[in-house]
């Protein structure tokens, strides 16, 4: 199986009560201005799940202008809802204190609070080896970049999206977001 790349714009604060009504308005101004197909078929890396291929005007919000997007037989958009850690799915990772800005071994505390936060069993918060800063884990750095939360649209094997994009489709769903770029 080829290693598929993908982007997802993940929205950090949405409650996941909410996340249905978001997903049908970006979704809905993705297939208005047919940046995707209003119906769904199956384009996601996983043969038995369903997305948005992309549409005419695809090639409008990636950086490249290229419309070789449409031509793939995985390159659909799809949704997440539900809690979940969006990680990039490469590389060493490395998290860094926000406070400080210290990078972190990934060791067993850090594993303790991604549990916590996942399971949202206690406080998911972790402390910097350095300043001794105290912070919730999913406020942490991550490079290569990851992201947390109960929403997530991801775009399969698509160029980078255009800034603007990015920007527009936060702007809808009026949180802070975070795209997380990966392979899979």
């Amino acid at each position: 199986m080829a290693a598929e790349h993908f982007q997802t714009l993940v929205d950090r604060e949405v409650a996941v009560d909410d996340a249905e009504l978001h997903v049908r308005r970006v979704l809905r101004l993705m297939i208005d201005r047919e940046i995707i197909e209003p119906s769904q078929d199956r384009c996601l890396p996983d043969p038995d799940a369903w997305g948005h291929r992309p549409g005419p005007n695809a090639a409008s919000v990636v950086k490249s202008g290229d419309d070789a997007v449409c031509r793939l037989q995985v390159n659909g958009v799809s949704v997440t809802i539900g809690r979940t850690i969006f990680d990039s799915g490469r590389g060493q990772l490395t998290p860094r204190c926000p406070d400080c800005r210290t990078a972190s071994e990934p060791g067993l505390p850090w594993l303790d609070a991604l549990d916590e936060w996942f399971t949202r069993s206690g406080s998911g918060s972790l402390a910097c080896d350095s300043c001794r800063g105290r912070n919730p884990v999913d406020l942490w750095i991550y490079e290569p970049p990851w992201a947390f939360g109960n929403l997530g649209f991801t775009f399969w094997n698509w160029p980078p999206l255009k800034v603007d994009f990015v920007l527009e489709l936060s702007k809808l769903l009026g949180h802070k977001t975070r795209l997380v770029s990966g392979i899979r």
